[in-house]
């Protein structure tokens, strides 16, 4: 009898998960069982199903932690040989837009990514800074924005583009949530700027150079030793009795660029007018990472709510 095995085993990291292909052997067999194990302790882990195909992906893993695997040729009354073991390591969780990463109160807890080129003096370089959670008198309107940094002492490379999407203001009242502003992927130029200095002391930003994708939403490029503001065109008209606002965006480093790292977070400020003005800070959310690893990463939500606890399971913004 012939040893039957499957060849070229590759797994691929995910969030909690692992992709794992292969090549199936020359002669027929009637599926695959799939092994999954913690590389430190040899013990089971996953959820490994049996297949057919010659693809599979293991659910039920623990981001950090590596993992060997095995794909075991199901036969008849053939012998089958046990692939080569390959090892992996998911990734460190992307935050994502649900329900629960709303709610798991990360705005205003401690970074998970060193400070970005922000004075360490300055309140909003390590931690989310809560100013004014209502609108000051005067202010009826809002404005949610975000920004892209470069992690201080971290890489500056040329040709890094990230691209971003959805970006939604609202504003909460007795009746509920309101959506102030939406901007779905369409950026301008009037929408962003790079500025030089990440205090932003000197307010004179400079244009940024915009692509269009193939989905219709906007990349930009980034520009070493410049971080990147941007913001909905139109700032948002408030409704009465305003109890707290919230704001998102996601982003996700392009293939062009697989490895570069971002520090990017999401941010709140009122308005006194529709254009002009004065604008007392609402609120900042913490720094979160974008990007890294050589891994491309699906689509990453930054938010940031000016009430921490105000949003619970039945209190939140119906997002896409």
């Amino acid at each position: 009898m012939t040893d039957i095995a499957v060849t070229g085993l590759t797994p691929t990291p995910g969030d909690g998960q692992v992709t794992l292909k292969w090549t199936a052997p020359a002669a027929p067999v009637l599926g695959y069982s799939v092994g999954c194990s913690d590389a430190a302790t040899g013990d089971l882990a996953g959820n490994p199903p049996q297949t057919s195909g010659t693809t599979s992906v293991i659910s039920g893993l623990t981001n950090g932690v590596d993992y060997d695997f095995e794909v075991t040729p199901i036969v008849g009354v053939a012998a089958s040989t046990v692939s080569a073991t390959p090892e992996a390591t998911p990734p460190p969780p992307a935050t994502v837009n649900s329900l629960a990463a709303i709610l798991s109160g990360s705005d205003f807890k401690d970074p998970d990514l060193e400070d970005p080129a922000v004075p360490a003096d300055w309140s909003w370089a390590t931690k989310g800074q809560l100013a004014n959670p209502t609108p000051p008198a005067g202010c009826g309107y809002m404005t949610a924005w975000g920004q892209f940094y470069w992690p201080a002492g971290g890489p500056q490379p040329a040709g890094v583009w990230v691209n971003y999407r959805w970006q939604e203001g609202w504003a909460l009242t007795a009746s509920g949530w309101h959506k102030t502003q939406d901007l779905e992927g369409g950026f301008t130029a009037a929408d962003g700027q790079h500025f030089t200095d990440p205090t932003f002391s000197d307010d004179s930003g400079h244009p940024p150079q915009f692509r269009k994708e193939a989905d219709g939403t906007t990349s930009v490029l980034m520009v070493p030793g410049d971080n990147y503001h941007f913001w909905p065109g139109a700032r948002g008209p408030l409704p009465a009795g305003v109890q707290g606002a919230y704001s998102t965006y996601q982003a996700r480093i392009t293939p062009d660029s697989p490895s570069a790292l971002l520090a990017c977070n999401a941010g709140i400020d009122w308005w006194t007018s529709p254009s002009g003005g004065t604008n007392p800070l609402c609120a900042i959310g913490r720094f979160l990472p974008l990007g890294g690893g050589g891994i491309t990463y699906p689509w990453t939500a930054f938010s940031c709510c000016s009430v921490p606890g105000l949003l619970t399971a039945t209190n939140c913004p119906t997002l896409r």
